[in-house]
């Protein structure tokens, strides 16, 4: 493996994985080898992050869409730290990947935020399989997925990222008043090219569910006529000290609350 002043930071390792390929033998007891993967076009997925949730939960969806001919196969991106966690997790899967980058944890300062997107951009890079698209499943750690995801949209790549969808970091902080500034960022660069997108959510997240759990918790509310007394916060006192006082209530039918 070739090496420049990025990839000298990051380390790979092959794991080996068996062709796509079915033997059987013909009426005449002759063998022969077929290739029983679909004539469909397919992607290079690069795992980034590679946690007991991907490894339990989303890897058979991996080997699904491997086996229905969406993708050929899988690479991952973790960190050198998890190396160790990584590499026995991988030993006790079925589906193994086609190589695996471990890549420095970035420290924090002006100095890391930039060589953390050159270490991602070569990792990318050498992942890349020039006879097929890639698409990357963002896992890893949430300060990392802006820098991930950026990639992928300035160089129109699909992308899924988990959520929260990005933790904006200033001066090695989260700066949660970047949010919107940065998503308004990326959702006009993305509008640049025809790379897809996307966020996962979990079902327990969904407005649906979350209004079939809340009218659920509604209706015992109403019928235990609870919560019930309640202790609220009166305003400051002249002292400049806080007061709290008790009172009963009760939750009407509207949600309003009486006492």
């Amino acid at each position: 493996m070739k090496t420049d002043s990025r990839t000298s930071r990051m380390t790979s390792a092959r794991v080996a994985r068996p062709p796509a390929l079915h033997c059987e033998e013909d009426p005449k007891g002759r063998a022969s080898v077929l290739d029983v993967r679909p004539a469909t076009r397919r992607h290079n997925l690069v795992v980034v992050g590679f946690d007991e949730i991907v490894a339990n939960k989303y890897l058979p969806c991996i080997k699904e869409a491997i086996e229905a001919g969406h993708v050929d196969s899988y690479s991952i991106i973790d960190l050198k730290a998890e190396r160790p966690t990584v590499e026995e997790r991988i030993q006790g899967v079925d589906l193994k990947p086609q190589e695996v980058i471990y890549l420095p944890k970035v420290s924090r300062g002006a100095t890391a935020q930039q060589m953390q997107p050159e270490l991602i951009e070569a990792a990318l890079q050498r992942l890349r399989l020039s006879e097929l698209p890639m698409k990357v499943y963002i896992a890893t750690e949430v300060r990392a997925h802006e820098a991930y995801l950026r990639y992928c949209v300035e160089n129109g790549i699909d992308s899924l990222v988990e959520k929260p969808v990005l933790a904006p970091m200033a001066d090695g902080r989260f700066a949660p008043t970047r949010i919107t500034e940065v998503m308004r960022e990326l959702i006009a660069q993305a509008d640049r090219t025809d790379a897809k997108h996307s966020v996962m959510t979990l079902s327990r997240y969904h407005r649906i569910y979350n209004g079939e759990v809340l009218r659920s918790l509604e209706e015992r509310v109403r019928d235990w006529q609870a919560p019930s007394p309640r202790s609220t916060c009166a305003p400051p006192a002249a002292s400049g000290t806080f007061s709290t006082s008790t009172r009963r209530e009760t939750i009407t039918p509207t949600g309003t609350a009486t006492g």
